[in-house]
């Protein structure tokens, strides 16, 4: 991994030289014996930061590895958050996507869908950004329906890796494909010249026209192909925002690797201008399925 959490803080950083030095420095219980350790921002479990330090021309970039075990101080290992972390030496990609549906809530689960409910705004701006498509309220409310699924019968939440840091992209990838019909979208992304080749006819202001007649070909976009990959040498979470036409052939792709830090900034950043009307909806109804799974 490539990140890192200290104590009493829910701030994610990068792993470098001198945002270790700057906070937590050389004090234990984060530098002990020569060794650096901090917590896993998915987990947060105890993990030591290799070749932070003292690296050779043939080292690797600083990366961070669970510990698996207790370390005075600074946190317990907690092996029920181990296995449930993307992080985890044992984690599953997307090829063992059955074993990746848990049976029942759990904690992370509660908390996930917490941070899910209190940021519902921001995770439609970031989808927003990612796609190039001007979600709607109406359809960030579809989005959430589908996600949270029946109770828990294929409810995005149970899925394996759903926690607190990488929500937005879970949720954006457990829900189902959306038509764009309808939907806006930025003249500046290359998804509208694709499309605009493609001969969808768009309205003055580049907004995908809702009639059959104008586009009788109905496309569809979807988040999707959860994984955990190795990119540079650091274990990273990837999804893929994709476009589909009616062969259900995909006419777009784009790779987004989760970048959990800038998830962490966005969602404590005090000055963005809320949507209460996104807020609203997130409350009512994922308020409604806490109390239904905590009964």
């Amino acid at each position: 991994m490539d990140c890192y959490k200290t104590m009493n803080s829910d701030k994610i950083y990068k792993i470098s030289v001198e945002n270790y030095q700057k906070d937590p420095g050389f004090n234990e219980p984060y530098f002990i014996n020569n060794i650096c350790y901090a917590l896993c921002p998915a987990c947060n479990n105890p993990i030591q930061l290799c070749a932070l330090y003292n690296r050779n021309e043939n080292s690797p970039k600083p990366y961070g590895r669970h510990t698996g075990k207790d370390i005075a101080d600074l946190a317990s290992f907690d092996y029920q958050k181990y296995n449930f972390c993307p992080y985890a030496s044992h984690a599953k990609g997307y090829n063992n996507y059955d074993e990746l549906i848990k049976d029942d809530i759990d904690n992370s689960v509660i908390e996930a869908l917490e941070a899910l409910r209190d940021n519902f705004d921001k995770v439609i701006y970031l989808l927003k950004k990612e796609s190039g498509i001007k979600i709607s309220n109406n359809l960030a409310k579809e989005m959430l329906v589908s996600f949270l699924g029946n109770g828990n019968e294929n409810a995005g939440y149970l899925f394996y890796y759903f926690n607190k840091t990488n929500f937005p992209y879970v949720f954006a990838n457990m829900s189902k494909d959306f038509s764009l019909r309808g939907q806006y979208i930025k003249q500046e992304f290359p998804l509208y010249n694709i499309l605009q080749k493609r001969g969808i006819k768009f309205s003055k202001d580049g907004q995908y026209i809702a009639s059959m007649k104008e586009n009788p070909k109905l496309y569809v976009f979807s988040f999707i192909h959860y994984n955990i990959e190795t990119i540079d040498g650091d274990t990273h979470e990837t999804v893929k925002f994709c476009v589909f036409d009616e062969q259900r052939n995909i006419i777009f792709e784009k790779k987004i690797i989760v970048d959990l830090a800038y998830i962490n900034n966005l969602i404590k950043m005090e000055n963005f201008q809320r949507n209460e009307e996104l807020l609203d909806i997130a409350k009512a109804l994922i308020n409604n399925r806490l109390e239904q799974l905590q009964r």
